[in-house]
C-alpha cells in the first residue's frame, strides 16, 4: 500500500535517481540506433525476427498474426522512450514541495508547448512529412518537459544563490 505524503514527486512513485543514468545510457544507445539505420541506412542483422503483429500493412494488410520483421527501428524507438522516461521521473538530488510545483508547472507547461507545435505541425506539413512528425512526437513530450524543468530548477537555483533567504531571529 502506498502511504500518501505530502511531496508531490513521493506521491507520483518518482523512480531513484539512479535511474538518469541508467536513462541516458538508454537515450545514448537509441540515438546510436537511430543514426545508424536513418543516416546510413543500416538495418541490423540481428535483430531480424519473427514477431507476434497486431496490425501489419506493407504489401497486404494482416492482423492478429506473426510476422518476419527487421526491429531496427522498434527497439531505437523502445531505447530512446525507455531512456527519457526513467530521466524524466528520476528524483532530484534534493526533492521537495519546491521541486514539486515545479515539476507540476513544468509539465503543464510541456503540454501546452507540445499541443502548439501539433497544432502548427497539422496547418503546415503534409504528407509523409507529418507522419514523420507524429513519430518524432513520441518523444516531444519528454524533451519539452526535460528543457522546461531544467531551466526552472537552474533559475531557482541561481536565484537562491544570488537572493539567498535569511532567517530573521
Amino acid at each position: 500500500m502506498i502511504n500518501k505524503v505530502d511531496s508531490l514527486g513521493e506521491q507520483f512513485l518518482l523512480l531513484h535517481r539512479n535511474y538518469r543514468f541508467a536513462g541516458w545510457t538508454l537515450v545514448t544507445g537509441g540515438a546510436m540506433l537511430s543514426i545508424i539505420r536513418f543516416y546510413y541506412g543500416i538495418k541490423l542483422q540481428i535483430l531480424d525476427l519473427k514477431t507476434f503483429a497486431i496490425y501489419s500493412s506493407f504489401f497486404e494488410t494482416k492482423t492478429f498474426v506473426v510476422i518476419r520483421n527487421n526491429l531496427t527501428e522498434e527497439t531505437a524507438a523502445l531505447l530512446t522512450l525507455v531512456g527519457l522516461l526513467f530521466i524524466t521521473f528520476s528524483k532530484e538530488e534534493e526533492e521537495n514541495q519546491d521541486v514539486s510545483n515545479l515539476r507540476l508547472r513544468s509539465l503543464i507547461t510541456a503540454f501546452y508547448v507540445n499541443t502548439i507545435f501539433l497544432i502548427i505541425s497539422i496547418f503546415f506539413v503534409f504528407g509523409i512529412g507529418f507522419v514523420e512528425v507524429m513519430i518524432v512526437n513520441l518523444f516531444t513530450p519528454f524533451l519539452f518537459y526535460l528543457i522546461i524543468f531544467k531551466y526552472n530548477i537552474h533559475t531557482r537555483t541561481t536565484s537562491e544563490r544570488n537572493y539567498p533567504l535569511t532567517k530573521e531571529e
